[in-house]
């Protein structure tokens, strides 16, 4: 009996002792500030492209007005990912056989010849990480690379991506979630290498924010792990001179100049370059309006915010968008936004997540920069 108790209290002990460590590295966190005015002056431009029964993650309009979206890694749904919305409804991109090659695509870009590149996650680094990307005229694969496990660690998350104009480098934000490790990794299309960069830095790193929604706080197991992640959005400047990133569970957005990541490493490494552009609150993803001011996701208001140095004003702001994942911008003013309902995604049940079904495509067209009402 004393042996039974006493194995009892040490497989007590070690649980308590484990529960702690998750507690430390995963859990705990306090409340973001508010940051914004609360004004969604664009509320009423907020038109619905398409309802799915798959959330997205990304999304991509092209210039013809082909519309392309993959599903987000969150749902672990079995079928298709990858997917051209036609005639309303959408459809596996470019067909059901390519399906079984994706294991979890979860970033979307297009480079200036109108090639659409594909980011495969791999199940978070456990099969390789692949990207594709396909010239969308013929409607096939043109280009497929597999990262090296130095570049794609198991636990790591590639959860956004751009592609230079000329196609020639990829920029994706490793955000890391679970071996917290976020990095810029970088993609050589034409030597076909790829380094990670900036691994680790503060700005990439998550800070100490419960993320609270109107639909929950993102807080699981008891308190045991709260949804923290590093580095997850990426965007080009118009001009393509900048590379703007952002983390999710971090208060801050960075910027750094695309000639010096695609150019020999500057004296001193690129820490010293990374430059810090100013407030946000806690987004998913970045784009520009049309006048190069920076758009993000304010991923606990359902919003999107415009931020001008440490100035933020929200465009949208309700619960029509439970969580703004992916944007994107176009030539004419639209900006489109991918609504992943995340809190009714992660860590659900299968049928929770069905009957949370619909899960939207927005898009909106910003007001000028001229009627903003910006609290400093």
């Amino acid at each position: 009996m004393k042996l039974v108790q006493h194995l009892l209290l040490l497989v007590l002990g070690v649980t308590a002792v484990v529960g702690l460590g998750v507690r430390l590295r995963y859990g705990g966190g306090k409340p973001f500030p508010e940051l914004t005015v609360a004004e969604g002056i664009d509320q009423d431009r907020l038109e619905k492209v398409a309802e799915l029964a798959l959330p997205p993650a990304k999304v991509i309009v092209t210039a013809e007005g082909r519309t392309f979206f993959v599903a987000h890694p969150a749902m672990e749904a079995d079928g298709a990912k990858l997917f051209e919305i036609v005639d309303g409804r959408p459809i596996a991109y470019p067909n059901e056989a390519f399906q079984a090659q994706l294991r979890a695509p979860s970033a979307l870009a297009l480079d200036g010849d109108g090639r659409l590149w594909v980011l495969d996650g791999g199940s978070m680094g456990i099969e390789p990480h692949r990207i594709y990307a396909f010239n969308l005229h013929a409607n096939r694969v043109v280009h497929e690379h597999a990262f090296v496990p130095d570049v794609a660690e198991i636990g790591s998350y590639y959860a956004d991506m751009q592609v230079t104009r000329d196609g020639n480098y990829v920029f994706i934000a490793d955000a890391s979630i679970v071996r917290r490790n976020p990095a810029l990794v970088i993609y050589d299309v034409r030597k076909r290498r790829s380094r990670r960069v900036l691994e680790g830095h503060p700005g990439f790193m998550p800070q100490d924010w419960i993320v609270r929604t109107a639909q929950r706080d993102l807080v699981y197991y008891k308190g045991l792990v709260a949804f923290k992640a590093g580095l997850s959005g990426v965007a080009l400047s118009w001009d393509g001179e900048w590379l703007y990133l952002t983390a999710l569970s971090h208060d801050r957005l960075y910027r750094i100049s695309t000639e010096l990541l695609t150019g020999t490493e500057p004296r001193g490494g690129l820490a010293s370059h990374l430059e810090d552009v100013g407030r946000k609150p806690l987004s998913d993803a970045v784009a520009f309006d049309r006048w190069g001011n920076v758009l993000v996701g304010d991923v606990e208001h359902g919003g999107v915010a415009r931020l001008r140095g440490d100035a933020v004003q929200m465009l949208i702001r309700g619960e029509q968008i439970r969580w703004p994942s992916g944007f994107w911008s176009t030539g004419e003013g639209w900006v489109y936004i991918a609504d992943a309902g995340l809190p009714d995604v992660l860590f659900q049940s299968p049928l929770h997540r069905a009957e949370s079904a619909p899960y939207v495509l927005w898009r909106f067209r910003p007001s000028p920069p001229n009627r903003m009402a910006l609290r400093e």
